[in-house]
């Protein structure tokens, strides 16, 4: 698959990076997510083209964690959702589709029963991409609260 190289990486691809970041420094970046389940998806990466999640350096894990509970606070404070679903999956088995450790980060409705979140975290793949503006608006809300942490 083309998506095992970095060189065809989304993750790895500047034009995605800026278009989807809403946090960068020198090891990790949070991704607004192109094909959101619920307002407030999220992606957390490593900076470093890395496919599994036991090649990531303890100083890349360390900063993913924090990366993560911050993107959380600031997704409660815009989207008013407090419970949350982490998704990383390692190998094609355990169904990760592009090759560069990611964590999905995605916020739960409370009125969403569970047959509905897992059935949009189900066809997620299927659904057509966000406009340009409703990411940046996305975007640019979870970069602003993020200040606040």
């Amino acid at each position: 698959s083309l998506l095992f190289s970095q060189e065809h990486c989304p993750f790895c691809d500047p034009e995605i990076l800026s278009n989807q970041s809403f946090y960068e420094d020198d090891l990790v970046i949070g991704l607004y997510t192109h094909k959101p389940c619920v307002d407030g998806h999220c992606l957390i990466i490593p900076k470093r083209h890395v496919e599994r999640y036991e090649d990531l350096s303890d100083e890349e894990a360390e900063n993913i964690s924090k990366l993560i509970k911050k993107t959380q606070l600031a997704v409660e404070n815009v989207y008013h959702m407090h419970d949350y679903l982490l998704l990383e999956k390692n190998g094609k088995s355990a169904g990760q589709d592009v090759m560069h450790v990611h964590f999905h980060l995605i916020p739960t409705k409370s009125g969403d029963s569970r047959f509905i979140f897992l059935s949009k975290l189900l066809l997620r793949p299927l659904f057509p991409p966000i406009s340009q503006q409703i990411m940046d608006e996305n975007r640019d809300k979870i970069h602003e609260a993020l200040l606040l942490f």
